[in-house]
């Protein structure tokens, strides 16, 4: 009996495990190893491409609380207007003399920057829209079990014929042990990164929340500001009572 290590570099894993080269090359063997190499390729493909997706996507968590500051500007400018639009509802109603031009010019930077900041949010739509697919890609391929089924039952069968086979089923049991501890410390790694991920998506949901809200009460107020540019302020004059003939 000649007791021969294989040994397959597969990133920050490494494949090994003994056969007999005295005994014949089955085909048992030949589907073993191929399974087993396929497998541990699958993992690490899903492994780099979840480290590779940090530098990709974390640009888009900064773009995202820029826009959101930037429509906590909005959003202030908005209660100015509202708030100009208040004062001058409460002048016409003291009959004062209160032109409507500071409301007018508030409303219009208001609106400047509504179009601007729903540019900003536009121009956000095309990364979490390609950041959503990845993340759907990444949940199907995690919870698809398909190869490791494949991977269990060739495993099986070739257990099942040890005797004939070459290559040493004790040896292929430790090789599986670091292979599945490389797996699960990936996986968690991997989780980890999903949800940072998942996370992004999740705040620019928020975001979009929060834009509605806004969209929503500058819409009512749109209303308001047509009705007050269709009033007409008129100031009942200051009379005299001497001047009235009350004979």
């Amino acid at each position: 009996m000649a007791v021969q290590t294989k040994k397959f570099e597969m990133g920050i894993h490494t494949i090994s495990y003994e056969y007999d080269d005295a005994k014949t090359w089955t085909k048992q063997d030949e589907a073993l190893e191929k399974k087993h190499i396929e497998l541990a390729e699958r993992e690490k493909t899903i492994r780099d491409m979840m480290y590779k997706s940090i530098s990709e996507y974390s640009q888009i968590d900064k773009e995202i609380q820029a826009v959101r500051t930037f429509l906590m500007l909005v959003k202030d400018l908005s209660k100015d207007a509202r708030d100009e639009a208040d004062f001058y509802v409460e002048s016409m109603m003291q009959m004062e003399d209160y032109g409507k031009e500071l409301m007018a010019e508030k409303v219009q930077t208001a609106v400047k920057a509504f179009e601007k900041y729903h540019k900003k949010l536009l121009a956000l739509e095309p990364g979490i829209t390609k950041l959503s697919a990845f993340i759907n890609n990444y949940v199907e391929m995690d919870e698809d079990m398909t190869e490791w089924d494949k991977h269990s039952k060739v495993k099986s069968k070739h257990y099942k014929n040890w005797r004939d086979n070459s290559i040493d089923i004790c040896s292929f049991d430790r090789e599986m042990d670091r292979f599945l501890a490389f797996v699960s410390v990936t996986k968690d790694s991997n989780s980890s990164i999903y949800r940072m991920l998942d996370g992004y998506v999740l705040d620019y949901n928020k975001l979009m929340l929060e834009t509605e809200v806004q969209y929503g009460i500058w819409e009512e107020f749109a209303k308001r500001v047509e009705l007050l540019n269709k009033m007409v302020k008129v100031k009942v004059p200051a009379m005299n009572p001497d001047d009235l003939n009350l004979n």
